[in-house]
């Protein structure tokens, strides 16, 4: 016969097991995965717009390094 500990650990283990279930179906699931698609959308603009920024800056500084010094 099994004590009580032994109950509760695998009453436990059933329950995190059932979780991590849930959790992974969720995860997947078709609304979830529109979901994250569309908050994606407004950061991959952001991120667009910092990138052309950052290219700006560096075609700057590459003028202003030739200007500054021409032979090197």
């Amino acid at each position: 016969m099994k004590n009580f500990e032994e109950i509760m650990s695998e009453r436990k283990n059933r329950i995190e097991a059932r979780k991590d279930e849930l959790i992974r179906r969720s995860l997947l699931s078709e609304e979830f995965l529109e979901m994250i698609q569309k908050n994606k959308r407004p950061f991959d603009l952001l991120m667009s717009y910092y990138q052309c920024a950052v290219m700006e800056i560096e075609t700057k500084f590459r003028v202003l390094n030739q200007e500054v010094f021409p032979g090197i």
